[in-house]
């Protein structure tokens, strides 16, 4: 759904953003930027006034939406001047001053399309086109506002799922928060799956410890489910460090990449089992201990590339666990 043309406040803030980057933002949604999200999703999805008996798929959209972000909410009406549900729906957008509230609305009508896909009255040719405009508009209008969000959505065997990630760095989001998810989603880890998930609603909050640990906790849990699968002993009440050795002792890692995951191994003992145990896993004595953001990005942006490295080596054909400990 990105607009052909290009207005001249959009191609300065274009330029602008390539010769002087600045800082995401995380909880600054203004109101344009919500218009704009908001327009976008009614284009992406039509309500179908003349509909009488059976609603059409886009008006079913709205329909679920509200009646989902009412019962998660909390609420009788969302907005109690609008009576139609798109329109519900987009006054309660620009109504929030919550951040998690703002991202849970802007999300609830990706997530509600997307699992529609399997039950469409009317086919997949328009309304797989509307959904992936919305998706792309989206992840636009975030980058144009500097907010540090991503639409993300994985597909595992035909089974499609949508999420908004918190993405600092667009490189590292591409190349290992979005992979992590999608690959502990074709695993068939949904505890260490959720986990991470949490991690990232965490620091969606500004939760920065409570990011981290549960970001270790994915990590280690990951590192736990590969262990069970393999049939490798001891891991049960094993830390990080030694759920890491173990995986090397075991050939998860090849045993021609050692030396490379040594170094990978000492970056995750060194930092984000640091970050946890020495602020948050531990007595933080009588002063209140803060985490900065950038650490608590640091532990999900790594525990996401260990992940990526230690699901995707557990898949490989060719790595086998020894057999005196096959089970």
């Amino acid at each position: 759904m990105t607009d052909p043309i290009e207005l001249y406040s959009n191609r300065e803030r274009k330029k602008q953003q390539a010769e002087t980057p600045t800082d995401l933002q995380y909880d600054d949604f203004s109101d344009e930027f919500r218009v704009k999200v908001a327009l976008a999703f009614r284009e992406a999805f039509p309500w179908d006034g003349r509909s009488y008996g059976t609603l059409s798929d886009t008006s079913a959209v709205w329909k679920r939406t509200v009646a989902l972000l009412r019962a998660k909410h909390g609420k009788l009406d969302l907005s109690p001047r609008d009576a139609l549900p798109p329109f519900e729906w987009q006054g309660y957008l620009r109504s929030l001053s919550h951040t998690e509230r703002i991202l849970d609305t802007l999300e609830a009508p990706l997530k509600v399309a997307i699992q529609a896909l399997p039950y469409l009255r009317f086919g997949e040719e328009e309304f797989v086109p509307r959904l992936t405009a919305a998706i792309d508009r989206l992840n636009e209008v975030f980058s144009e506002h500097d907010l540090g969000y991503q639409f993300v959505v994985t597909e595992v065997g035909g089974t499609y799922d949508g999420f908004i990630v918190r993405s600092g760095d667009d490189y590292i989001h591409q190349e290992a928060v979005k992979p992590a998810i999608t690959i502990l989603h074709g695993a068939g880890y949904d505890g260490p799956l959720q986990e991470f998930l949490e991690a990232h609603q965490e620091l969606r909050r500004g939760k920065h410890k409570s990011a981290a640990n549960e970001a270790l906790k994915a990590l280690e849990s990951t590192m736990k489910s590969i262990c069970r699968d393999r049939g490798i002993p001891d891991f049960e009440q094993a830390t990080a460090t030694k759920l890491i050795k173990l995986l090397v002792d075991n050939n998860v890692i090849p045993k021609e990449s050692e030396s490379f995951f040594g170094g990978v191994r000492t970056v995750l003992e060194s930092g984000t089992p640091t970050i946890r145990n020495r602020q948050s896993g531990h007595g933080q004595g009588p002063q209140v201990v803060e985490m900065c953001d950038y650490s608590a990005a640091f532990a999900l942006n790594i525990a996401a590339a260990a992940i990526v490295f230690l699901v995707s080596s557990h898949r490989d054909p060719t790595v086998s666990t020894p057999p005196s400990l096959s089970p």
